[in-house]
């Protein structure tokens, strides 16, 4: 090759150059396996992290189901699991940055392998301190613990204040609202305590449904002290009444005294009022009596002043009717009144006459001479009726007259103005002089308002205004504004109905408009055609001188025989002004009137412009136009072929970037380099045309276009990727793909099982069979997308990111009934809770069925059928809370078979005592003993009276009297005993009918001494006398009676024998020696009697209260 000439040796020693010989590597696969020994090194450590990584997923795993077998998690498993979790995830790690730097080919199974340890989820610490039981289930119990203690200190709390209030046997309305605020905040504590202990697991409620068993409550007491007032409110109550019907008794008494009073304010009573009256009388007696029987029959203690105001109420006394007609006025002052009420309704009458006339006349403000005289007539009568009037108003008592002075008063008559229409003509006399004078005055602007439109008229027959005509029709102008200006005053100082057409008149006078001067010298032309003209003469010079100019430019340009573009401009610019300022000139010359143009058109007609010829040295080089553009196209071509020659350089380029290329990239370079080529043989042949002078640079620049070499296709597919990759990368995609539709199979899967929000065991395997499909997809997925090249990988690790899987929930719908398995265990307790109910309230109605059946209910019943009326109500409301607690769709028919359960009513205690009787005919018997009671006690007063009244064999008037007193109130005392014990039922009153008829009362003796001493006349003259007339003593039975004769009949009295000091019997008329009243045995038996018969009385009432 040294010895070719140089011109031949070409691009020979170039590749000759490129000839640099090889160097032999070292050894680096020394088991001759086809991989790298560093690469096999790098594997095996790969395989060995794998192994390491998967025993520690596998320890955590294996510690998390250890963990799990109790279902609780404490602190100390869950640090465990933790670090298990960590060493899990570490290892991972490790292993998978070992792996992944792997080459792919070397990767295997690896990945996948890594992809399976999906490590552990640490459950939350549900055990804290380790005591076996769930924290959440600690907290119950503490909780229900403390709700139990709460309800014990409430129970506890109702209990104390319930025996606080009974210390006093009374219960008043704050002690029972105190008392029902207590057992229900009790019952609720209870109620709240029973929830939190219920819901607890069985194996911890412990003692606590024990405890809360014994929480019994308390039955609160009726009120029986309403007012607190320390008196039973029957009492109270018969007190209140009777204090009622005292304050009626009085408030009838106040009423008739109050209309007795008013009655006589006046002096007269009319028959009404004495009718009234006499109601009003009766009424107070009656009320009164009413009030009395009351009073009476109140205990003494509470009757207070009762009686007393009572005792005060003393009626009225009717007096006579004085007013027969009722009008509460005499006879004769009524005429009286009458006439002068007639007299002021005529004066009113005359008074209204005279003013509705002067009314009428004063209508339209005018006064005619006989309006006048007729308002005088109207007026003077309405004075004599009003003086008629007063004189018999005044002669009126002061307290008939009434409303008349007044009326009188305002009948004020009127006051008659002065005529001011002499002439009758309806308008009043000084508008008459008003309206001619406007009148006047508006002739007067009418004649100045045409003045001034005739001169205006005049001054514009030639269409123009000199200064003087100006001055003129100013002047005019204004005397017409003033004329109308005055008249427009008059005008409206007129009335309205006065003014007539005077305003349309002068509305008419619109004046004149003056217009501007527009021949100020006067000279018979417009100013404004004057100043026309002037500018058309200016603008017609202005265009000559332009045409001058243009054509002295082009004479000038002309000279050298070429035209060059900066010439060509200017007499453009020249003709261009030329033709402008012409048409300036013209259009203005046209403007003018035709006497005014002159001899303008003519000068415009001779300015003919200037013709410019076309442009023959372009560049102004001097040269032919021809030959610069042969050379510009030269140049062109040469630009051109080195446009393509570097475009196609730039497309090689372009397309060698990522060492492909495409079958459309060498099309195109194919296209480039032709259009190179051709390019360039279009140039060549340009320039070699051009002649040599201009040739210049052009056949060098066009020496360097080589053109390009344009390599082997590829790239088939065009995608800027190897179809191997391309191959790889659609395989990924598709894995994605399959693992995307899996995870949205699990999560649909796991959708529609959550939809009725439980989860069966069938949905579970279910879920976990898809569950375990997503993650076996996704690995697969993960391995061939980590084998793709970073830059190929695209969004596919971010979409397989985002397949977080599925976690499937806990079965809560063991039997696959469709409903929750707590909601079941809910629905069952709640069942069995109405079931509760159901029997307590239908307990407490058969207790009451049983207590009814002798229609009596005793404190024992009321008692025990309180405590189950309160147990059915707890339990109802326990079952309701259980019930309401349930979703609707599972409550069926517990709340209709809970609003069956009404419970019971208790009836009030009838039977207090508990004896088998009713309180009512226990307080009829009582009322009846009391009755009886008194009867014995007044029949035996009376027996006692007799007895001592005889005891000295004789009787007295005053002795007769008091028996006498004393037989009448012992037959009265029975007979109102025999009446209430009659009223008794037959099993009531038999006891009492034989006490009643033990009571036989006395026979009053005759006076057996009218001087009431000591002895009877016939005893003072004979002392040994035994016997008094009349009066025959008997000696004492054996057994005791005594004997006495009384009228002819004999009443023995048995009483019985006290012996004296010696032993000896003593009768009813003997002495005894310790000289003591011959009555003492009798009056010891009845005070012990009395006495026996007042403590069983007091006994039995003080029985009665603690019953209360």
């Amino acid at each position: 090759m040294d010895e070719l000439p140089a011109d031949q040796k070409g691009e020979l020693p170039t590749e000759l150059s490129k000839l640099d010989g090889i160097e032999i590597p070292d050894i680096n696969d020394n088991d001759a396996n086809g991989v790298a020994d560093e690469v096999d090194e790098q594997r095996d450590e790969a395989t060995a992290a794998v192994e390491a990584a998967k025993k520690a997923d596998e320890d955590a795993k294996t510690a998390l189901a250890e963990a799990n077998k109790d279902g609780l998690i404490t602190p100390t498993e869950k640090a465990d699991l933790e670090k298990l979790q960590q060493a899990a995830e570490d290892k991972k790690a490790e292993a998978t940055t070992k792996v992944e730097a792997l080459p792919e080919d070397q990767k295997g199974e690896l990945p996948t392998e890594l992809g399976k340890l999906d490590g552990i989820e640490i459950p939350d610490t549900n055990d804290n301190d380790a005591n076996g039981v769930a924290d959440e289930i600690d907290e119950q119990r503490d909780e229900a613990e403390a709700a139990v203690e709460a309800a014990k200190e409430a129970d506890e709390d109702a209990k104390t204040a319930l025996a606080e209030a009974n210390k006093d046997g009374l219960i008043t309305p704050t002690e029972k609202a105190e008392l029902e605020k207590l057992q229900q905040a009790a019952a609720d504590k209870k109620a709240t305590a029973t929830t939190k202990v219920e819901a607890l697991p069985e194996d911890q409620k412990g003692e606590l449904p024990a405890e809360l068993s014994k929480l019994d409550g308390i039955k609160i007491p009726d009120i029986n002290d309403n007012d607190a007032n320390g008196v039973a409110d029957e009492v109270d109550k018969q007190r209140d009444e009777a204090t009622v019907a005292v304050e009626a008794a009085k408030k009838a008494d106040e009423d008739a005294k109050t209309a007795l009073a008013e009655a006589n304010k006046d002096g007269l009573i009319t028959p009404e009022e004495k009718k009234e009256l006499e109601k009003l009388q009766q009424a107070a007696e009656d009320k009164k009596a009413e009030a009395t029987t009351k009073v009476e029959a109140l205990p003494e203690d509470q009757k207070g002043e009762l009686p007393t105001e009572l005792g005060k109420l003393d009626g009225i006394e009717i007096p006579d009717i004085n007013d027969n007609d009722a009008n509460g006025v005499a006879d004769e002052i009524d005429e009286q009144r009458d006439e002068a009420t007639a007299a002021v309704e005529a004066a009113k009458k005359a008074d209204e006459d005279a003013k509705a006339a002067l009314a009428e006349a004063n209508k339209d403000g005018l006064i005619t001479p006989e309006e006048k005289k007729e308002l005088e007539k109207l007026q003077q009568a309405a004075e004599d009726k009003k003086a008629e009037a007063t004189t018999k108003v005044e002669a009126l008592p002061e307290d008939q007259k009434g409303e008349l002075p007044a009326e009188l008063g305002k009948l004020d008559g009127i006051e008659i103005p002065e005529v001011n229409d002499n002439d009758a003509n309806g308008v009043a006399d000084e508008v008459d002089v008003q309206r001619d004078k406007a009148e006047a005055a508006v002739e007067a602007a009418k004649k100045a308002d045409k003045d001034a439109k005739t001169a205006l008229a005049e001054a514009n027959k030639d269409g123009l205004i000199t200064p003087t005509e100006k001055a003129e029709l100013e002047k005019l102008q204004q005397a017409a504004v003033d004329k109308k200006a005055e008249a427009t005053t008059k005008v409206e100082a007129l009335p309205a109905d006065q003014k007539g057409e005077l305003p349309t008149e002068l509305s008419k006078l619109d004046g004149i408009k003056v217009p501007e001067v527009n021949d100020n010298d006067a000279n018979g032309v417009a100013d404004e055609v004057d100043e026309q003209r002037d500018e058309a003469t200016a603008a017609v010079e202005a265009a000559k001188k332009a045409d001058e100019d243009a054509k002295t430019a082009l004479a000038e340009a002309n000279k050298d025989g070429l035209i060059t573009p900066e010439e060509k401009k200017e007499l453009e610019k020249l003709q261009q002004d030329a033709a402008d300022k012409k048409a300036e000139a013209t259009t203005k010359v046209e403007a003018l009137p035709d006497d005014q143009k002159g001899e303008l058109p003519t000068e415009l007609s001779k300015l003919d412009g200037i013709e410019i010829p076309e442009v023959n040295d372009n560049d102004a080089n001097g040269v032919a136009d021809e030959v610069d553009k042969q050379r510009d196209e030269a140049t062109a071509a040469v630009e051109a072929a080195k446009k393509a020659d570097e475009d196609a350089k730039t497309a090689l380029a372009e397309a060698n970037k990522d060492g492909l290329i495409t079958p459309t990239e060498k099309a195109d370079l194919e296209k480039l380099q032709q259009a190179a080529e051709d390019k360039k043989a279009e140039a060549t042949t340009k320039v070699e045309a051009l002649p040599d002078d201009q040739k210049g640079e052009l056949p060098t620049e066009l020496s360097k276009l080589d053109g390009i070499e344009i390599p082997e296709v590829n790239d088939n597919d065009a995608n800027g990727v190897a179809d191997e990759v391309d191959k790889q990368r659609d395989e990924a995609t598709a894995a994605v793909e399959a693992a995307k539709k899996a995870d949205e199979d699990a999560k649909a899967a796991l959708a529609e099982a959550n939809k009725d929000g439980l989860i069966a065991p069938t949905e579970k395997a279910d879920l976990e069979k898809l569950q375990q499909a997503a993650e076996d997809k996704k690995a697969e997925a993960t391995t061939k997308v980590e084998a793709l090249p970073d830059d190929q990988k695209g969004e596919l690790p971010a979409e397989l990111g985002k397949l977080d899987g599925i976690e499937i929930p806990e079965v809560t719908d063991a039997d696959e009934n469709g409903i929750a398995d707590d909601t079941d265990a809910q629905r069952a307790d709640a069942e069995k809770a109405v079931e509760a109910a159901k029997k307590a309230d239908e307990n407490a109605k058969t207790a009451l069925a049983e207590a009814i059946k002798d229609g009596l209910i005793t404190p024992t019943e009321k008692a025990e059928l309180e405590k189950l009326q309160q147990a059915a109500e707890d339990k109802k409301a326990e079952a309701t809370t259980k019930v309401e607690a349930l979703p609707d769709d599972q409550k069926g028919e517990l709340p209709a078979e809970l609003g069956k359960l009404d419970g019971i009513e208790i009836p009030e205690v009838t039977d207090a005592d508990e004896n088998g009787i009713a309180d009512d005919t226990d307080a009829q018997r009582v009322d009846a003993e009391k009755a009886v009671e008194a009867a014995k006690k007044a029949d035996q007063a009376a027996k006692d009276a007799l007895t001592k009244a005889q005891a000295d064999g004789i009787i007295t008037p005053d002795e007769k009297a008091e028996l006498e007193r004393l037989q009448e109130e012992a037959k009265v005392k029975k007979a109102e005993a025999t009446a209430k014990v009659d009223a008794l039922p037959e099993n009531q009153k038999v006891d009492l009918l034989e006490e009643l008829d033990k009571l036989t009362g006395i026979q009053v003796p005759e006076v057996t001494d009218m001087n009431d001493v000591d002895q009877s006349d016939e005893d003072m003259n004979t002392d040994d006398k035994q016997e008094k007339h009349g009066v025959t003593p008997t000696k004492p039975t054996e057994k005791g009676n005594d004997t006495i004769a009384i009228n002819g009949e004999t009443i023995e009295k048995e009483v019985p024998s006290h012996k004296g000091s010696e032993g000896k019997k003593q009768t009813l008329h003997e002495l005894p020696e310790t000289g003591q009243d011959s009555q003492q045995p009798v009056t010891l038996f009845g005070g012990l009697i009395a006495a026996l018969a007042g403590l069983l009385f007091f006994r039995k009432r003080k029985n009665d209260e603690e019953t209360k």
